[in-house]
């Protein structure tokens, strides 16, 4: 019995050491796979730290990213500014059309000068000194700070005129008139002062000048363009003429062989046996000649056809009361190929179509449209580019000087005049505006009513 119950004991023994030996395998794999789900929590918690850092980050590229945005318009408005400090809007102070009569307004402002110096009127004092007791040696003196006087101020003055610019009238205006008030504050103690007089004619001399040089580029710039554009038509006259030389030349040679092959056919008609055989080969050879005659002819008649193709062209003249207003039209030239569709498309941006009031085909479209231009040059809206074709002028007034280029040329042909824009869509547009407010004003009416029953 003892020894089965040590055999018992022995076995159960075992067993509790074997299943120590697998709770202790059971508890490292345990372990083991513990040690895995800590490190994936670790890693879970990096990856979200990561991802925290991530927004972070981009968050702060965000806000950079404003911060650049603020600055780039900052620094554009900034450079806005700084142009529109540069330019220094300026309103021209005289009106002269033509440099020549800037030219002789400024000499006789010079003339002015020189008078107002000689008679003592520039540079003036109102005192009379003595020197050690001696009335020349004061009037010496004074002369002496006058003369002074007048080279400070002279010397300012001729380098403001001879520097100024379109970004720096007003400044060097500023200048004469600081130097001015400086002097004369330093030549107090000895009554010696420049005249307001003086300086109001420096000050006329600046603009001018300024003014002059302006109207001189201007007209180097348009003689330019004359020269540029006289240069252009020569040259397209040139071909012009050399292709109808070509084309009355090949005309010629056409003839001639028409004539010789009649001529031929006549000597033919009495011939007989070999010599009727040569008549036939020379008409033959003559016949291919005039075939490639005729084709030279069409082709240099074609060559003229193009060129006077190139010089014309459609005028037109539009308007657009609902984005422009009234009385403003476009006077402008086209050659395209389709120009009405080219009016309907033009200018997307503006709230309404333009409409079409003349429609003028002229042989020579450039000249014509300048003209017209010139005509209402003063009129134009945009009085600085002379690109943009908008006039504020009268219908009757453009109709009358088209109908003087009809009567003067007859190079032209005027395909449609329309006297009333229709403007549909801004008409419409304006009785919708008229309803909508009719009926605002009835609710607001009954809403009102209905209160005060209320």
């Amino acid at each position: 019995m003892l020894s089965i119950l040590l055999l018992l004991a022995g076995a159960a023994l075992a067993f509790c050491s074997v299943w120590i030996q697998m709770q202790q395998r059971e508890q490292e794999w345990l372990r083991q796979k513990l040690r895995r789900y800590e490190s994936l929590s670790s890693k879970e918690e990096q990856e979200r730290q990561l991802a925290s850092n991530i927004a972070e980050l981009e968050r702060q590229e965000e806000f950079l990213n404003t911060q650049i945005s603020n600055l780039q318009q900052e620094s554009r408005e900034l450079d806005a500014k700084v142009y529109l400090q540069a330019i220094d809007y300026y309103e021209p102070k005289f009106d002269f059309i033509k440099s020549s009569q800037y030219v002789i307004h400024l000499k006789n402002l010079k003339l002015d000068q020189e008078k107002m110096r000689k008679d003592g009127k520039a540079f003036i004092s109102n005192v009379k000194l003595t020197l050690d007791g001696n009335q020349r040696k004061g009037d010496k003196m004074i002369k002496s700070l006058l003369n002074l006087i007048k080279e400070a101020f002279e010397t300012q003055c001729d380098y403001a005129i001879r520097e100024v610019k379109y970004n720096n009238v007003s400044n060097l205006e500023k200048r004469i008139i600081s130097t001015f008030n400086k002097l004369n504050k330093l030549s107090e103690v000895t009554c010696c002062e420049i005249s307001q007089g003086y300086l109001k004619l420096k000050v006329e001399e600046l603009y001018l000048k300024y003014e002059l040089e302006e109207k001189q580029q201007e007209e180097k710039e348009k003689d330019r363009a004359i020269r540029e554009q006289m240069k252009q038509e020569e040259k397209e006259r040139i071909k012009l003429e050399k292709a109808r030389r070509e084309a009355e030349e090949a005309k010629q040679i056409e003839k001639q062989y028409e004539e010789d092959i009649e001529k031929v056919r006549r000597e033919m008609e009495q011939a007989a046996g070999t010599q009727l055989d040569d008549y036939q080969r020379q008409i033959q050879y003559l016949q291919e000649q005039l075939s490639k005659a005729q084709t030279n002819t069409e082709n240099k008649e074609k060559s003229v056809s193009n060129f006077k193709r190139l010089k014309s062209g459609y005028i037109y003249v539009v308007s657009n009361i609902g984005s422009l207003g009234r009385d403003v039209y476009r006077i402008f030239m086209t050659k395209n190929n389709n120009p009405d569709v080219y009016v309907k498309t033009m200018n997307p941006a503006v709230p309404f179509p333009f409409d079409v009031h003349f429609k003028i085909y002229s042989e020579e479209a450039s000249e014509t449209v300048e003209y017209l231009h010139q005509q209402f040059n003063n009129k134009r809206v945009n009085l600085v580019n002379e690109r943009r074709e908008f006039f504020n002028v009268r219908l009757d007034e453009i109709e009358q000087a088209v109908q003087k280029i009809c009567r003067e040329t007859g190079a032209l042909r005027i395909e449609k005049f329309e006297k009333v824009p229709q403007a549909l869509e801004y008409r419409r547009t304006q009785a919708a505006e008229r309803r909508s407010d009719y009926h605002t004003t009835l609710t607001d009416a009954y809403v009102q009513e209905e209160g005060e029953i209320a």
